[in-house]
């Protein structure tokens, strides 16, 4: 748009670590723009008086939790498979007021060559989670996974996975850690799982989220994933331009991770931003 002469003299990124504070300096005009507001405060702010909500598919699907594959039990597939199965996703859909999805995968459908449609539904199912879990051979087993702190998402994604396991007989543990500790407690193995949102990296380039979050050396691989294929195919994605063959070996690389069983998609909301009027 046009913007009148001078309308800015500077700009101040403030980076402020807890989401209420964030959701407090914006309602009190202390920040023009605020990022990450907690949702039921955005949802709140965004219908108040001098402010509007807009929403849209601009982040990266959250919140995701990432099981553990090099420590057990976690580090057992079917194990992995039972918590997948067991996870209540209707829960955390109604927890986004309808506004979200149960994801398929890694890329949301909405990226521009996305094979998320193409791919089978993700959804709860009891009976194959006693399954998996029989199979494993880790009945009653028990499971501590670290969480962010400041993220009321993140820890009501938690509670769900509480509930969920309880109902095939595993014990989840919670805790909660400021983010810095939180993601180094699994990356130490310290850890079965963490949970994180997928909004780190822009969705331009699909193969660039691929290999921060599930190559080997990927900072945010904190499921510990290693499949030398995985990492070769997605190396080789990132030089094909034909929209085809680029489109079928994402859906590929896309089915290995769901295969593994390392990620609980917990929901793929819409992104609420509270905007002052005045912006």
């Amino acid at each position: 748009g046009k913007f009148p002469e001078k309308a800015f003299d500077r700009v101040i990124d403030r980076f402020v670590t807890d989401g209420a504070t964030r959701a407090r300096g914006l309602e009190g005009g202390e920040y023009d723009l605020g990022a990450f507001i907690p949702r039921d405060e955005a949802v709140r702010i965004g219908g108040t008086s001098g402010f509007h909500v807009v929403k849209g598919h601009n982040l990266w699907p959250w919140p995701a939790i990432y099981l553990n594959n090099a420590v057990g039990p976690t580090a057992n597939k079917d194990f992995r498979e039972a918590l997948v199965k067991s996870f209540d996703y209707d829960a955390m859909n109604q927890y986004f007021g309808g506004d979200s999805v149960t994801p398929r995968g890694p890329i949301p459908s909405w990226v521009p060559g996305s094979p998320e449609k193409e791919l089978p539904e993700i959804k709860q199912d009891l009976e194959a989670a006693k399954a998996a879990l029989a199979k494993s051979g880790q009945e009653n087993a028990s499971i501590t996974c670290s969480v962010p702190t400041s993220i009321p998402e993140f820890a009501f994604a938690m509670t769900v996975m509480q509930a969920s396991a309880a109902q095939i007989g595993v014990t989840v543990n919670v805790e909660m850690q400021p983010f810095a500790e939180a993601i180094q407690t699994v990356k130490s193995n310290k850890s079965n799982c963490f949970v994180v949102g997928n909004a780190n990296l822009s969705p331009t380039d699909s193969t660039k989220f691929l290999a921060a979050h599930y190559t080997k050396d990927g900072f945010f691989n904190t499921a510990h994933f290693e499949s030398p294929e995985f990492d070769k195919l997605v190396g080789e994605i990132s030089t094909v331009t034909d929209e085809a063959k680029r489109l079928q070996m994402l859906k590929e690389a896309s089915q290995m991770v769901v295969d593994s069983h390392s990620i609980i998609w917990a929901a793929r909301p819409d992104t609420v931003v509270p905007v002052p009027d005045h912006v």
